[in-house]
């Protein structure tokens, strides 16, 4: 019996088929991509918007914990992934490539984090099955076009690895707009203490806050300096060239010159604390009614030189205790209530020259004398013999005083005289 060769089968259907499971089989054992590897690895950082200088934002990584070299003698080794983490402006390039590296970072907060211990430093986060991940922290500050930046340790270079910018990333932030901080302005101004219930050579202190320095017309800031002065109230207001107590209207004894720092040899009165200047100064008092205490810029400060020289001009008037009066009863003829008359021995003239205007001839200004002959001083008062005999006719008449006081000062010229 004769047998026709049996006609061979195509076996390619069979081959396609076994192929099939095997090529997908292969696709799951070949490693993905580069640029597949890089879109499932990469930073995340929380917060990104809202922030202010100061602030922590909390960057989580995830990596592929080595990397396989795939260019240079070291092809096919692995080598354990290291990373930067930096505070950079955006970068200007596209990212993956040389250009898209990150420049102008903080180096101060720069971070390098490795999946094992590397060049000495610890490995930074856990590996789990060949994955590497990682939570730090990152002190940022406010600016415009700043973020996080990640890229492979220098280790990866275009030497090892085709593309050492396969993981690079930025991750922008965003600031709030910051509030400027507005400084508490200081109430400046004076206040004395105390101002009432107040007799003759009692103490009041003065106490003052000012700006330390006061700006000129001309934008140089003068140091500030003052006169505290024991004054006659000004007639007209205060803060003009009228209101501006001056002259025989105060006690130059009393005039204290006062300055934020040491100046025209003068040390420097109080202290000054952020460009604010505090002080206090006693001032004796008498009696005088009507007188108070007269703050004013020194003399170094004028209309040709600052906006308003009279700022700081301020009156604060004082209150004096009332004398004891006696209760109102039978007097003797030509006597006043109150009052008991000086016993005199013999006739005398009794003439009273204001205390501002003594203690002003011999204060630092007039740098005066005051000179007597013959005449003896009583409470205050000069008091001139009498010279000869009264004459009255019918409770009129003359009398003749002897005697002389003399006032001088700004010599050679005399102020005052009197006898």
């Amino acid at each position: 019996m004769t047998y026709a060769p049996a006609r061979p089968r195509s076996r390619a259907p069979w081959i396609a088929i076994l192929l099939t499971p095997l090529l997908a089989l292969a696709s799951v054992l070949v490693p993905a991509s580069a640029a597949t590897a890089a879109s499932e690895y990469g930073i995340t950082v929380t917060p990104t918007g809202g922030l202010a200088s100061g602030d922590t934002v909390e960057i989580t990584g995830r990596f592929p914990a080595s990397v396989t070299l795939d260019t240079g003698d070291q092809a096919g080794s692995a080598l354990a992934t290291g990373v930067y983490l930096m505070f950079c402006d955006q970068p200007s390039g596209a990212a993956g490539t040389a250009a898209g590296r990150a420049t102008g970072c903080d180096t101060g907060k720069q971070q390098y984090l490795s999946s094992v211990p590397m060049h000495g430093m610890p490995a930074t986060g856990t590996v789990t099955d060949g994955t590497w991940t990682f939570t730090v922290t990152m002190v940022v500050e406010a600016g415009a076009g700043k973020g996080v930046f990640v890229r492979l340790y220098h280790g990866f270079s275009p030497a090892n690895l085709a593309n050492p910018y396969v993981f690079d990333q930025f991750v922008p932030l965003s600031f709030a707009p910051e509030v400027p901080e507005v400084p508490e302005t200081p109430a400046y101004g004076f206040e004395v203490s105390p101002t009432s219930d107040l007799n003759d050579g009692d103490t009041v202190t003065v106490t003052g806050t000012l700006p330390a320095t006061i700006t000129s017309l001309t934008g140089t800031e003068l140091t500030t300096g003052l006169y505290i002065m024991y004054c006659d109230q000004p007639a007209v207001p205060v803060g003009t060239a009228g209101g501006r107590a001056s002259g025989t209207a105060c006690d130059s004894s009393q005039q204290k010159f006062i300055t934020a720092a040491p100046l025209y040899g003068m040390p420097a009165t109080g202290t000054v604390t952020d460009g604010v200047w505090t002080f206090s100064v006693d001032i004796t008092v008498d009696a005088d009614s009507g007188k108070g205490i007269f703050t004013r810029l020194y003399h170094g400060f004028t209309a040709a030189n600052v906006a308003d020289p009279y700022a700081w001009d301020t009156f604060t008037p004082l209150d004096y205790e009332a004398d004891d009066a006696e209760q109102p009863g039978t007097q003797e003829p030509g006597t006043t209530p109150g009052i008991t008359p000086p016993a005199l021995t013999a006739g005398s003239l009794s003439w009273g020259i204001k205390s501002a205007f003594r203690s002003y001839v011999t204060g630092p200004v007039a740098l005066g004398t005051i000179t007597t002959s013959g005449v003896t001083t009583v409470l205050g008062d000069f008091v001139f013999p009498q010279a000869g005999s009264a004459q009255f006719t019918q409770g009129v008449g003359s009398a003749a005083y002897s005697g002389s006081v003399r006032f001088m000062g700004h010599r050679p010229a005399a102020l005052c005289c009197c006898g």
